[in-house]
């Protein structure tokens, strides 16, 4: 009986063509050359990967970005007294028992304990602070004790035009809380001041921090925000105020600098969640233009190549239009690594969006100068 011999198994070579093109994607990362004879030899889809790879890694350090953004930045370079204003004004309808609803991304106002939600004219709620200004006259320090408005409250359901009209009007008398006439010399002396301001409506809200006792804007909200994304609460007024004891006066209240913390962290929440549908508007409006931009570059690019090795004396003007096009992709390469890095790097959305752009133009152009560049 013969014995049957196992035959072995002869491990086939890498097919030539698949070893350089190997070899040709590694070499790329920083050869010029490498990344042409991929053009001529690599297979469509491989050429379609390296396109795919270079318009959309460039983009995610701001798509990142700007997944971390949130709605309370505006509060970043400072509260100016609008933390005393919040809690102020959570603390003020919470006595009047007034109270805000939100069901189903809209905001209802039911105005000191009535059933009615709020359907009138603007209501405005002012919000005074007392302040101390120090100065020197003749070597004595002296103290002049004035009251203004630091923030007021707008409750409107009235268009976006009629409610910046409002606003616009709310201008007061420097140090004082009288309605400032720009028609009075007296007035004109003194100068004037615009109040922080809050402006909720139903279906949206937004609030501008003004410099205390200027009319100068410090930040704002990001245009308005709306209540898609804040949760269904009976009473929103409630909600801002749990655990703290509202039964002292509205003195003692703000004195206490817990309250004041506690309720204006619980606004930012608020902020913060009225954001989010800008917020990812905004995140895939711009990933997609950008999208956009990165393909046609692309295209554009390998288009220039074509038209570069074009002249009669060049040597690559046998290379088609398809070629051109994937010598430009896998050239896409470092640059978009590159881009990737500079905007984990700085990160700012201009820089790490336009780099990707700088970068891949000035390497097909060099290739094309270099590598493609006509006979002498």
């Amino acid at each position: 009986m013969s014995k049957t011999k196992k035959l072995k198994k002869v491990k086939q070579p890498m097919n030539p063509r698949a070893k350089s093109v190997l070899i040709n994607s590694f070499k790329g990362i920083i050869s010029n050359q490498a990344c042409i004879d991929n053009g001529k030899e690599a297979p469509w889809w491989l050429a379609i990967i390296f396109f795919l790879f270079a318009i959309i890694i460039p983009l995610i350090p701001s798509h990142v970005q700007l997944s971390k953004s949130y709605g309370a930045s505006f509060f970043n370079n400072g509260a100016y007294e609008t933390d005393r204003g919040l809690a102020n004004l959570s603390y003020t309808l919470n006595s009047k028992n007034s109270k805000l609803e939100i069901q189903d991304g809209m905001m209802h106002y039911y105005k000191e304990g009535s059933s009615t939600k709020f359907s009138g004219t603007d209501e405005m709620v002012n919000v005074t602070g007392e302040f101390d200004r120090y100065y020197v006259e003749e070597g004595v320090e002296k103290v002049e004790h004035y009251t203004e408005y630091t923030f007021f409250v707008l409750f409107s359901t009235e268009s976006d035009e009629m409610i910046q009209n409002a606003v616009i009007q709310h201008q007061y008398v420097m140090r004082s809380t009288t309605p400032y006439d720009k028609n009075d010399p007296v007035h004109q002396e003194k100068g004037y001041y615009v109040p922080s301001y809050l402006i909720l409506k139903p279906d949206t809200m937004m609030m501008s921090i003004q410099k205390m006792h200027t009319h100068d804007r410090i930040s704002s909200t990001p245009a308005y925000l709306d209540w898609r994304h804040t949760a269904n609460t009976e009473n929103l007024v409630a909600a801002l105020l749990s655990g703290l004891d509202t039964s002292v006066t509205l003195s003692v209240f703000l004195s206490n600098a817990n309250n004041v913390n506690t309720v204006y962290e619980r606004w930012k929440g608020i902020f913060n969640d009225a954001y989010i549908t800008q917020k990812e508007a905004v995140k895939w409006n711009t990933t997609l233009i950008y999208l956009g931009v990165y393909a046609g570059l692309m295209v554009f690019l390998g288009l220039m190549l074509f038209l570069l090795t074009r002249g009669k004396n060049n040597p690559f003007r046998s290379l088609n239009f398809w070629v051109t096009q994937k010598i430009g992709y896998f050239l896409s390469f470092t640059p978009a690594v590159l881009a990737l890095i500079i905007g984990f790097i700085i990160p700012a959305n201009v820089i790490s969006q336009m780099a990707f752009i700088m970068l891949v133009s000035l390497r097909v152009m060099w290739a094309s100068m270099r590598q493609l560049r006509p006979v002498q």
